[in-house]
């Protein structure tokens, strides 16, 4: 039974392509999801693609500008992974999988305001975050091209 988990929606600013991020149970009384996906789709309905996550699903996520690469406020590369909630993920989606790196560290805070909410700067070079470093929530960038 399919049945969505927190979706998170990202509207690259050039694209007509909305960015999803949900999860699947194998049944409705099963306690926690077995699958994570990425997926993609156009406001109309069209052009469903989904991509099966290694992990967890990332949180929060935005797209570039061509949907080749997507941010997530969390990089878990496989489901017995429980170190990903302190990393922002870059991914990339081919062959109905999602392919996830860890970009960068961070700190997550208890409050939204600390949540990575991340977003891609307007030339896709950097990627930009909250974090908490102490009792101080701030905003952070990351070079998408350290993990070229």
């Amino acid at each position: 039974m399919k049945r969505p988990g927190h979706a998170f929606v990202a509207w690259p600013p050039t694209v007509r392509t909305m960015s999803i991020c949900t999860s699947l149970r194998s049944r409705s009384w099963a306690p926690a999801p077995t699958a994570y996906y990425n997926c993609f789709i156009r406001p109309d309905g069209t052009w469903v693609r989904q991509y099966l996550l290694p992990g967890r699903r990332p949180g929060h996520i935005q797209s570039n500008t061509d949907n080749t690469l997507v941010v997530g406020d969390c990089g878990y590369l496989s489901l017995e992974d429980r170190d990903g909630g302190n990393y922002m993920s870059l991914m990339t989606h081919a062959d109905g999988r999602a392919h996830v790196r860890r970009l960068c560290r961070r700190v997550p805070g208890s409050t939204q305001h600390s949540h990575g909410h991340p977003v891609f700067s307007r030339d896709d070079r950097w990627v930009l975050y909250n974090s908490m470093i102490g009792q101080t929530h701030n905003v952070y960038m990351a070079d998408v091209n350290s993990l070229a």
